[in-house]
């Protein structure tokens, strides 16, 4: 819960990239993760476990069944 009130915690130490206006590219090794917020460490978690490098979120893909999913 700090983490998503204080971004400023571990922003800095993400490796992302904006897709347009779609969705991001993560890096799946980006350091402090710890700081992260438990949402994000989840999804980090699962691509490392299925050995990606880099995690896309994209606006138009389906939920993933392994991660909660939320109303916006």
């Amino acid at each position: 819960m700090a983490a998503r009130l204080n971004p400023d915690i571990w922003q800095g130490q993400i490796v992302a990239e904006r897709w347009l206006e779609y969705g991001w590219f993560i890096w799946v090794k980006s350091p402090g993760r710890a700081a992260m917020p438990e949402a994000l460490r989840a999804c980090l978690d699962l691509a490392e476990a299925a050995g990606a490098d880099w995690l896309q979120f994209d606006r138009d893909c389906a939920p993933v069944a392994e991660l909660p999913s939320y109303d916006w």
